[in-house]
């Protein structure tokens, strides 16, 4: 089941988590926020194109004086378009337009560490590539490359659809490394994408593995991994060939 499962979805609350977080009051405002939230993604995506954003988190709640905030936080792999005041103060008059008045909105600018192992900046790369009629498996040798060079630890990309302009449509992945889907440890970031060419249209997947996740920090993928007990009971972990 693990290959049928979204890897984001399944590991919501251990090592990752919501990408929009609030408590609703009741029925009524959770429909309302959910709308909100939508449309604020659909425009956040459509206005920061040319800084590639790779993650939106939004978060409501009630400050110690009462006001209602809205944070929204922005990961990007370049932040120097958007971190001045001037298009600041403009993204944040055009979300009060989405939003209800009573928000004060907060906007955050973070930059990615290291993006190269982004399942979505490598997805939307693979469609840029695609919508500018680059062969496949050019695509997926360059991309995939670019991921293990810096430091995924296993890498899948699948393409659907009308591939290269074929009149059957097929199947065609590329894999290097491992992708433990079912294994709730690794990190594993997945990303859909949809390439519109101009001959049909091709969805692309991407599965990025960053290793495996160890309570409150990330170690390489060992190639086994034993855990026994000791003389108090605490449960240890070796690792080894």
């Amino acid at each position: 089941m693990g290959q049928k499962s979204n890897p984001n979805c399944v590991r919501l609350g251990f090592n990752k988590n919501w990408l929009s977080r609030w408590n609703s009051p009741d029925r009524k405002h959770a429909a309302l926020w959910i709308l909100e939230d939508e449309k604020i993604r659909k425009f956040l995506n459509k206005e920061c194109r040319d800084g590639i954003l790779a993650q939106i988190e939004i978060d409501r709640f009630i400050n110690l004086q009462g006001v209602w905030t809205l944070s929204i936080t922005l990961h990007l792999i370049e932040i120097g378009l958007y971190n001045h005041g001037e298009t600041k103060n403009k993204l944040v008059r055009m979300l009060r337009r989405l939003t209800n008045k009573k928000w004060e909105i907060n906007l955050i600018f973070l930059e990615l560490k290291n993006p190269g192992v982004s399942s979505i900046v490598l997805a939307n790369e693979v469609v840029e590539l695609l919508e500018a009629r680059t062969p496949l498996r050019m695509v997926m040798k360059k991309t995939i490359k670019k991921a293990m060079y810096s430091g995924a630890r296993g890498v899948k990309i699948q393409v659907s659809g009308r591939i290269n302009g074929a009149d059957m449509a097929r199947i065609e992945s590329c894999t290097e490394g491992e992708i433990p889907c079912s294994t709730l440890r690794a990190d594993i970031e997945y990303c859909y994408r949809v390439a519109r060419t101009t001959y049909g249209v091709l969805g692309v997947k991407v599965w990025v593995n960053r290793g495996l996740y160890f309570g409150s920090y990330f170690a390489p993928m060992p190639d086994r991994v034993r855990v026994y007990r000791d003389e108090t009971g605490k449960y240890l972990i070796s690792q080894g060939n």
